[in-house]
Parts: C-alpha cells; structure tokens; sequence
C-alpha cells in the first residue's frame, strides 16, 4: 500500500517560536509530541523569506532563481512540474486547502491538485459554514470575547471532509493545508490571548503590526512593543497547534495515522524587531528563513533529532520517493536532496540556498507618502544567499554583501565582510556555481491584484495592499 501524505505548512513560523525548539513557554505541545516521536530537524531553511519563492521551491524542489516563481515573476511557469502533479499522473488524489493568494490559482501553485479548496464561503461545507456563521455572531456580541480571527477551525473540518470522502485502502492520497492563522495581522482567540499576553485586548491591539509604517519610519516602536507583538505571534501559534492537536486526535480516531507520512513546517520566518524589521520579506536573515520541519510516519518506528542543515525543496523528493514514485521519473534538475539520506546520527556541513528577487516597493509608497530615497536603495534589491553551518553570505545587487562568523555571531549582528574580504569572496563564488540570475519582470504583483476581487481581499487582509 503507497503512503498517504498530508503536508501542513504554517506561514510566517520562526523555528525558534516553538517550545520543541527552545521557546521557554509552551506553545507547541501537539507538534512537541509529534517531533518527540518523529524526525525533528533542528536546522531547517526555507529557499526564500515570502510564500510564492518559498512555497515554489517546496513544490519543484528547485531553488528559486530557477523555478522564478518570486515578486518579479508570479507564475510559476508549466515548465515546471509540481510535487501534485506528479503525484496525480500516479494515481494519487491530491487536495490543497489553501487561504493564502499566493498559493492558488493566480500563481500557478494549484497545479495538479484534482481538488483545491480556496477557503470561500460559497465552497464550504454545511458544517463549515455553520462554523463561520457562529463565529461572526460571537464577534458582534459586545459582551463577547472581542475581536479576533479564526480560519484555521474551518480549515481542519474541510480536511476532514476531504479526507473522510478520500482516503482509504484502496487509494492514496495528497493533502496540502497552508494556514494563515499565523500571519500577520496577530488576532488570537481570548483563550490564547490570556495565556501568553498580560494586556488587556485595547492595549494588544494599540501596538503597531504595519510593516510599511515601521520600517518606513513612520511609526517608532520600542522593545514593549515588540514583546508584546511576540506575545500575540506565540498566542497564535499555540492556537494553531491547539486545533492541529485536535486534528491529529480525529485522525487516530477514525484510523487514519496509521500509514501516513505528516509533515509539518513553515513557508518562512518572521522578524519580530530583529534587524530593524518586522514582518517578513526585505532580508534574508535566519530570523525569516530558519523554520521548523518534524516528519511523522507511523509506520517507521524511528525518531530523532538531525542537526545536518537541510532546506524547504529537499521535500520534493523526499516526498517523491517515499511514495515509491520511481527515480527516474523524479526531474533531474532539482536541487533539494531525499531527507532519508541524512542520518539523525551523523554531521555535515551541508550547503543551503536562500534568495529574494526585486521587491515591489509600491506599498510603502502608498502606505509611506514621502518615503525617504534611501528606502528603495536599500531595500529595492535582489538577494542571493549561501548558508554553511559557522558561516553566512548574503550577496546583494546594491552592493551591500554581508558575511557572518555564525558561531560568534549567531544573531548576524556584525558584518564582517570588508574585514573578510578574501573568504567572503570564496563564498560568492560557491554561492554562483548554484544559483541563477533572476529573469526580469514578466508579471507583476499589481497586475496580479487586478486579477480577482477574493485575490484582492486576502492581499489586503494580509497587509500586501494599502
């Protein structure tokens, strides 16, 4: 019997945001307890510090100036075959239940999934949409629990749905979920709220969560601030991980764990005051790009911690392969590597890649007016990164490279590539023989507004539009 395999990918999760991780406070007991019994993967990166690259590269196993999926180009091109499409041509039914824009039917990212859930109202189930309904009603009650979000709920009882209709004995299956729950704007439920933030709901929300305006240097924020927006960030999180527990607990009721592999990671990181930032995108520092990664399956009485560094793409034939997928029909211009083949138990300094195509500065302008010039010179650029495990270099098209001692400087604070000029050099060098050069702008983001009013809400809702 093939594996079945469902892929959860949480957005805008830092690795070091989870209590299996490091994090002091709990937020993350469900996933504690899968990695505890999986493989949990301590130095994990993703191939860039946004969804559309991140997510393309997890989907073509290709490093993202090669699929070119990014900001300048936001269609992955059909050149490119995706893990759902290759997965479909064997048999597999595949289903996305996606709330993010950038991984849908806009980009090209829905690709070979037979079922793709776009988390609209009108394609919701009776349950579901009773959920929502309940839910609008609790936020209108003023002596209710206040504002907050929640599509994370509904998003698991679809998957049940599908899964209850899908997957059996006699097929396999593929199942993506990509939450936004845990992307900015932070607007946990008050149960969450209590227990990781000590403030009330008006003091929460007085704290700016506007990238633009921060970074813009319109609205100032201090180290309270910043405390409490990783507070509302972790009060998210421990929701998510709370209803993913709670899915977990369906599945091994109605006895669907016992021949599927589960993986569960993030598109990219988050800044939380690190760096000057907040949010994510603009950098490519570990802070946006190191990301949580536990794989569970059942059936393979094996756990552990690897500490080798391995990346985003290395799922696509990680995946691939587990699901007896042949070798030869897995492309050969891939550039992520089976997780199988790297032993719990063993070390190597293992090469990972990271990159950020031209960045659209269009929202700031809107959201910034006046933005200072030195704005777009320093953030208007493309970024191209290689990551050893006790050296980093960050090449960059404005000229600004940065190289980091990450054993003496894990928190990429001193630059030292002028007084490192020979080593840094060797670094671009290998960081060249791997990657391309980004192809220019065939579709930008504002035409893709202009596509679809629901791709035009959730950009917004996101804080992608003004």
């Amino acid at each position: 019997m093939r594996k079945n395999i469902i892929m959860i990918v949480m957005d805008s999760i830092r690795a070091d945001a989870l209590s299996c991780y490091g994090n002091k406070r709990n937020t993350t007991p469900n996933i504690d307890e899968l990695a505890a019994r999986g493989m949990r993967y301590e130095n994990a990166f993703s191939n860039s510090s946004w969804t559309l690259a991140s997510i393309g590269s997890l989907f073509t196993g290709k490093y993202v100036s090669k699929h070119q999926a990014c900001d300048e180009n936001q269609f992955l091109n059909e050149k490119n075959r995706t893990i759902a499409e290759i997965l479909s041509s064997k048999g597999y039914k595949t289903a996305a239940i996606c709330d993010n824009a950038f991984v849908s039917f806009h980009t090209g990212l829905d690709r070979g999934f037979d079922y793709y859930n776009f988390m609209r109202f009108k394609d919701f189930s009776l349950s579901s949409k009773a959920i929502k309904i309940a839910q609008a009603l609790k936020k209108r009650n003023p002596f209710g629990s206040g504002f907050y979000k929640d599509s994370t709920t509904v998003q698991f009882n679809e998957a049940k749905r599908w899964l209850k209709k899908n997957m059996s004995q006699e097929s396999s299956s593929f199942l993506y979920i990509h939450s936004d729950q845990t992307h900015y704007p932070y607007m946990p439920p008050l149960k969450f709220r209590k227990l990781f933030c000590d403030r009330s709901r008006d003091q929460l929300f007085a704290v700016n969560q506007d990238r633009e305006k921060y970074v813009g240097g319109i609205t100032p924020m201090g180290e309270e601030d910043f405390a409490v927006l990783r507070s509302l960030y972790e009060a998210e999180l421990a929701f998510f991980d709370h209803c993913l527990g709670n899915f977990i607990k369906w599945m091994h009721k109605n006895n669907m764990m016992d021949n599927v592999l589960l993986v569960v990671t993030a598109d990219h990181g988050e800044n939380l005051g690190e760096h000057g930032l907040i949010g994510h995108g603009l950098c490519l520092y570990d802070t946006v790009t190191k990301v949580p990664l536990v794989v569970f399956d059942n059936s393979i009485k094996k756990s552990g911690v690897v500490r080798t560094q391995v990346q985003l793409n290395d799922l696509f034939p990680t995946i691939l392969n587990a699901a007896g997928i042949p070798h030869e029909e897995i492309p050969d211009d891939i550039d992520g590597s089976d997780l199988a083949g790297i032993n719990e138990m063993e070390y190597h300094d293992r090469v990972v890649i990271a990159e950020h195509s031209m960045q659209s500065i269009k929202i700031f302008q809107d959201k910034v007016p006046g933005i200072s010039p030195d704005f777009e010179k320093n953030f208007r650029r493309r970024l191209h990164m290689i990551r050893f495990q006790d050296h980093k270099f960050i090449w960059s098209s404005n000229g600004s490279h940065e190289f980091y001692d990450l054993n003496n400087d894990p928190q990429e604070l001193i630059n030292i590539y002028d007084s490192e000029r020979d080593k840094a050099d060797q670094y671009e060098k290998m960081l060249f023989e791997k990657v391309n050069e980004f192809d220019g702008a065939e579709q930008s983001r504002d035409e893709l507004q202009d596509t679809d009013e629901e791709i035009t809400k959730r950009l917004r809702e996101l804080g992608y539009m003004a």
